[in-house]
C-alpha cells in the first residue's frame, strides 16, 4: 500500500488543525528570515550609498552626524559651521587629491539644497546627469532624478530645512523670493536620499543670505579626496581634535552596521528561541492527538499493514506540515523585509535593495532537518504501538 494517499486522507480530515500548526510554525520562522534579509539589504545599500566618500571633515562635534549628514543628507541635527580658512588650507594641502565645500542652508518643498564646491564631480561619481550639466555660475542648479524640476524651470528656495509637513507650510511663507534659481540639470537616479536634493554652488547659498567672498562664512562640512591611503590617514589624524573633526565614512558606517548586526544577533536569537519553543508545543500536539489515531492505526494494521508502513505514515504527515511551514516562512519573511525597507526608504530616502544569496537557504534547510527529525518522534511513538492496543483504541 502507498502511505501517501493515507496522509492526503488525514490532512483533507485535519486541514484546520493541520493549517494552524503550519502557520505557527512558518510565522515563528519567518522572523529570523526578516532580521537577516533586512540586516544585510540596509548594510550593501549604505555601504553602496558611501562608496564616494573618501574623508569628510568638519567642526567639532559627533562624527557619526558629520557622516550621516553629508552622506545621507540627514537635517534633523544640524552641523556646528566650520570656517571656511580650513577649506583654503586643505585645497593647498599636497597630500589632498581634490576637495569640495559642503553647505546646509536652504530648501524647496522640504528637499535640501546643498550648496558644493567645482571639485564636487570628481568626488562623487555616483552622481550622473542625466540631462543638462553640472551648475557652474551662482544660481544654477543640478536637481535629483525625485525633485519635481525639469531643465529651465526657475524656482525660489525656502530658509532653512523642512522636517514635516507643519514646517514645510511656514517655509511656503518664506522663501528667498528675490532671487530664483535655474535648473539646468537632472541627476540619474542613485536610490539614495540624493535624489531628493538640488545642488548649487556654495557661493550661491552665501549670496542669497547677503554674504560675499570677502564676508565669507562657515560652512557645513569639507569632502576630500586624499592622493593616497598613507595621505588620508595622515589627513584624519591633522584634523581629528582641535578646531576640527575628521571622519572616514565607511569606518563610521561600520561602526552603526555593527550596531544593526547586534541587533539582528539578538531578533535571531529571540526567533530561534521562539521557534525552539513552537516545535515542542507542536511535537506535544501531535503526541496528544496520537491516541485519536489508535484505530485506523488498528484497522491498517488488520488489512495487513506492517509497523513500517505506519511509522512511514504518521512520520510522513508530519513531515509535511513542517516542510510546507519552511516554504511559506521563508516568503512571510522576505515579505516583512521588504515592508521594512519600504518603510526605511520612506523615512530616509535610502533604497533598500532586498538580494537573494545562497546562504538564505541554509536556515531553511536547518529547520527543515530539525523538523524531520522531530516528526520521527510521533512516528516511532506510533510505530511500537500493538494492533491489539491500537483495535482497542487504548
Amino acid at each position: 500500500m502507498n502511505p501517501f494517499w493515507m496522509v492526503v486522507a488525514d490532512l483533507r480530515k485535519n486541514r484546520l488543525s493541520g493549517l494552524g500548526t503550519l502557520l505557527l510554525l512558518a510565522f515563528a520562522f519567518s522572523l529570523n528570515v526578516a532580521a537577516g534579509f533586512f540586516e544585510r539589504g540596509v548594510t550593501e545599500s549604505g555601504a553602496g550609498a558611501a562608496q564616494d566618500f573618501d574623508l569628510v571633515i568638519g567642526a567639532p562635534g559627533s562624527r557619526v552626524d558629520l557622516v550621516l549628514t553629508t552622506v545621507f543628507l540627514r537635517t534633523d541635527e544640524v552641523l556646528p559651521l566650520m570656517d571656511y580658512r580650513v577649506a583654503e588650507e586643505i585645497e593647498q594641502d599636497p597630500r589632498v587629491a581634490v576637495s569640495s565645500p559642503f553647505v546646509l542652508a536652504d530648501n524647496y518643498q522640504g528637499m535640501p539644497i546643498v550648496g558644493v564646491g567645482s571639485g564636487f564631480p570628481q568626488l562623487r561619481h555616483s552622481l550622473v546627469p542625466e540631462t543638462g550639466s553640472w551648475p557652474k555660475a551662482n544660481f544654477e542648479a543640478l536637481v535629483g532624478a525625485e525633485v519635481p524640476l525639469k531643465v529651465g524651470d526657475s524656482f525660489a528656495s525656502g530658509h532653512g530645512i523642512a522636517e514635516s509637513e507643519e514646517e514645510e507650510k511656514e517655509e511656503e511663507e518664506h522663501h528667498h523670493e528675490n532671487i530664483s534659481y535655474r535648473v539646468v540639470g537632472r541627476l540619474k537616479s542613485t536610490g539614495t536620499p540624493w535624489d531628493r536634493s538640488i545642488l548649487t554652488p556654495y557661493q550661491s547659498l552665501w549670496e542669497i543670505h547677503g554674504h560675499t567672498e570677502e564676508e565669507r562664512p562657515g560652512i557645513s562640512a569639507l569632502l576630500v579626496k586624499p592622493r593616497d591611503i598613507p595621505s588620508a590617514y595622515a589627513l584624519r589624524a591633522t584634523y581629528r581634535e582641535g578646531k576640527t573633526t575628521s571622519a572616514f565614512p565607511g569606518e563610521v558606517l561600520a561602526s552603526l552596521f555593527g550596531l544593526l548586526a547586534d541587533v539582528k544577533v539578538a531578533v535571531s536569537a529571540l526567533g530561534t528561541m521562539l521557534e525552539l519553543l513552537v516545535f515542542a508545543a507542536v511535537l506535544l500536539s501531535l503526541l496528544a492527538s496520537l491516541p485519536s489515531k489508535y484505530r485506523w492505526i488498528g484497522l491498517l494494521r488488520s488489512l495487513g499493514a506492517g509497523r513500517l508502513y505506519i511509522f512511514l505514515t504518521l512520520w510522513i504527515q508530519s513531515a509535511v506540515v513542517f516542510l510546507l511551514a519552511g516554504g511559506v516562512g521563508l516568503v512571510i519573511g522576505r515579505l516583512a523585509a521588504g515592508i521594512l525597507a519600504s518603510v526605511m526608504e520612506a523615512k530616509t530616502g535610502l533604497r533598500i535593495v532586498l538580494t537573494w544569496n545562497a546562504s538564505d537557504f541554509i536556515p531553511l534547510l536547518v529547520f527543515w532537518l530539525i523538523g524531520l527529525v522531530g516528526a520521527l518522534i510521533p512516528a516511532l511513538v506510533g510505530f511500537r504501538v500493538s494492533a491489539r492496543k491500537a483495535m482497542l483504541g487504548q
